[in-house]
């Protein structure tokens, strides 16, 4: 039977106090993660802050799986194209022979570059560790392509593990390619293609059936995860069920249908679903959740997980709330959701290795925390997969629990490490330096921090709440997965010493000020670094400083896409100066900066006035609150004197007295009240006051998210 990906089994044979360097893990494809519409799911803490470091390290090809040999791995060099020799392939964390590991096992270098890679490119050329199949990769990679189905990617391991030397080779030429866009996702490395159709076209020698395989795919849309697809994406898409609803409330998308359902044992039992969808619903993939991928093969049934709690993160739950499962090894104990055993656990090395038991439910309700949830420890146990050690998650985990937790309040008195020859704000506690650091052999770039002042309260720079911790990640993921290290390094070291992008807020500070056709657009350096440095158009930009306040131009995604358009169509036409930098684009050019006035007016017509609205309302509230509390102070007076004016010693007096006036009326046991009242009366009319000034706020805010 076809199976999908499962991470490897541990080499019982592997030392995990061995000196050398760990071997090139192998990796899982990742899919994107959010609510999915038809079950709740673990949420990864991650996913849109950088989402490299969930479910990286399970190898694509199924040796791997099931510890067999089959034809779908590397093609040695064949002497007759009529009879190519039978195939090797690598499971667990093999690799073929031409292939080098980095130093930190992170990916492949070799001496003997494809030959189908242009030539300026072949110097550079390195090969994933991984197979971004479920992922749209995040970083400039080597692509191939089939020269009749240039729409069908295929990532630098696969053609590696797969195409390299074999006689369909010079069919496929590659390139280096940008990331962030949907062709960069491998469409190769998915069961279907690797268990069945590349090796019977190896076999007969004809790639007709998987050229038809990739026309198909291309025209697909890509699977969107436990995101999930919504609106006009939504129509037209094709969606598949299990038959009589076997298992209640499953879906597949189309791509991932063709991938791991067609051709199996289970193509019979799956069918077209029998509801359209409409663009007011959000449809998502089950075959993306990682449990239901790794269960897949194993069960035809599903049970009840469909009305199971996500995991709560950081936050604390009742014990009581959902089901926790417990994983002790040695001295070291974890608490873990039963979403996040299900998720991370189950059906994996460790679930063989350290079997999760399902703790006793508590007499006496308890708040607890899902260990899991600790993004150093989902990352450590990810490279504990894919390295096949399991030591490397417990050292994490030993870590932790000497350390408190890594949140935005920070820490004190604990060993802090930086960059290797110092860097100022740039810190790393304990925790993420064994989870991000070690884990994947990246200690040569790091250092412990000396002479740290006792008492000194940080926060960590691989903080999820840090305030570069998107770019930072992202960074560190591409400085894993290529040989440009010093990308991150130098990032890291400019932005320690760069205050974050205020967005919206405009800023009095140093500014960069583009010079294109005299237009005045300004970027704070934050934004600068993270957007602009050594990309095309860069040399245009001054630092300058000039007196008054400045909104950033680039912190939105909506701007920061916009100028990338500016940018790539300088670089496709390929005109420079004679120091080598790009001209602009002249077309491309003058729509930006268009677009870019009629932003800047928006703008000058909307937030400024709604931040005065939102400063009157503020002034009215505060005005407000101290007349009531005025009003209540001379209320309590007067029930106090009234109180003590009606005790009497005698006759009770034919009369009383009481007091008043026109504006708040009569009947006042003494002047206090009338006080009390006038107060009362002023606070309702500053409250009356302004009441047209939300619907101008909301009106002036859709007008400025359209541009924003």
């Amino acid at each position: 039977m076809s199976r999908p990906p499962l991470p490897p089994r541990r080499n019982l044979s592997s030392q995990s106090g061995s000196d050398q360097a760990p071997p090139l893990p192998p990796r899982k494809p990742s899919h994107g993660s959010a609510h999915n519409a038809s079950h709740s799911s673990h949420v990864d803490p991650l996913q849109n802050l950088g989402r490299k470091f969930k479910d990286l390290f399970t190898n694509n090809d199924s040796a791997s799986r099931n510890g067999t040999r089959n034809t779908c791995g590397h093609l040695p060099e064949q002497t007759s194209p009529r009879k190519p020799p039978p195939y090797k392939t690598y499971s667990g964390v093999e690799h073929p022979p031409h292939l080098a590991p980095s130093s930190s096992g992170n990916f492949f270098t070799t001496s003997s570059p494809p030959s189908c890679l242009p030539a300026d490119q072949k110097r550079n050329y390195y090969v994933g560790r991984g197979c971004p199949s479920g992922e749209n990769l995040l970083h400039d990679a080597f692509w191939f392509r089939h020269i009749d189905v240039p729409g069908f990617s295929i990532c630098s391991r696969c053609f590696e593990f797969h195409i390299r030397n074999s006689t369909f080779e010079l069919d496929f030429p590659g390139k280096l390619e940008p990331g962030l866009t949907d062709s960069a996702r491998c469409m190769f490395g998915v069961t279907r293609m690797t268990d069945q159709l590349w090796p019977e076209a190896i076999s007969t020698q004809d790639l007709q059936t998987v050229k038809s395989y990739m026309e198909a795919r291309a025209k697909m849309p890509n699977c969107r995860g436990m995101a999930g697809v919504s609106g006009a994406a939504l129509v037209g898409m094709k969606w598949y069920q299990a038959k009589h609803d076997a298992i209640p409330g499953f879906v597949a998308c189309e791509a991932c249908y063709n991938a791991f359902i067609v051709g199996s044992n289970f193509e019979r039992r799956f069918s077209v679903h029998d509801h359209t969808p409409t663009q007011d619903q959000t449809w998502a993939c089950d075959i993306a959740v990682p449990y239901l991928m790794r269960a897949f093969a194993e069960y035809s049934e599903a049970d009840d997980w469909s009305n199971k709690p996500p995991c709560a993160g950081f936050n604390t739950v009742s014990s009581n709330s959902r089901g926790w499962y417990g994983l002790t090894s040695g001295n070291v104990g974890l608490v873990l959701c039963e979403i996040c055993n299900l998720d991370l656990m189950a059906l994996t090395a460790f679930d063989k290795a350290y079997k999760p038991k399902l703790l006793p439910q508590e007499s006496k309700e308890t708040q607890l925390i899902c260990d899991l949830a600790i993004p150093a420890l989902k990352v450590a146990y990810g490279a504990a997969l894919g390295y096949e050690r399991h030591d490397m998650f417990w050292n994490t985990c030993k870590v932790q629990m000497k350390t408190p937790l890594c949140k935005a309040a920070g820490m004190t008195d604990v060993q802090w490490y930086t960059l290797k020859g110092g860097c100022d704000n740039f810190d790393i506690c304990p925790t993420c330096y064994s989870g991000f650091v070690c884990a994947f052999g990246m200690q040569p770039y790091f250092q412990p921090q000396k002479n740290c002042p006792k008492g000194t309260i940080k926060m960590c720079d691989f903080c999820a709440a840090a305030p570069n911790f998107a770019k930072t990640v992202l960074r560190y993921d591409i400085a894993l997965e290529t040989p440009d290290r010093e990308q991150f390094l130098s990032h890291a070291r400019q932005m320690s010493s760069v205050s974050p992008c205020t967005g919206v807020k405009q800023q009095v500070a140093q500014f960069w000020r583009i010079g294109l056709r005299g237009d005045p657009m300004s970027v704070c350096p934050a934004c600068y670094e993270d957007v602009l440095r050594d990309q095309p158009l860069s040399h245009y930009f001054n630092h300058e400083t000039t007196p008054g306040k400045h909104l950033c131009e680039l912190y939105s995604a909506n701007m920061r896409t916009r100028w990338r358009a500016v940018q790539n169509a300088a670089a496709a036409q390929s005109s420079r100066d004679a120091n080598g930098n790009y001209f602009p684009d002249e077309t491309a050019l003058a729509n930006f900066i268009s677009y870019r006035e009629h932003r800047t007016q928006v703008f000058i017509e909307t937030v400024p006035v709604m931040e005065q609205l939102l400063a009157a309302a503020q002034m009215r509230l505060f005005q407000q609150q101290r007349l009531n509390a005025n009003s209540t102070f001379y209320n309590n007076l007067n029930m106090s004197a009234a109180a003590a004016n009606g005790i009497h010693y005698g006759p009770t007096p034919a009369y009383t007295t009481t007091y008043g006036n026109s504006s708040v009326g009569y009947g006042y046991a003494t002047p206090w009240g009338v006080e009390g009242a006038a107060y009362a009366q002023q606070a309702r009319n500053v409250a009356s006051q302004g009441g047209g000034d939300f619907a101008r706020i909301g009106y002036l805010e859709a007008r400025w998210k359209e541009v924003e």
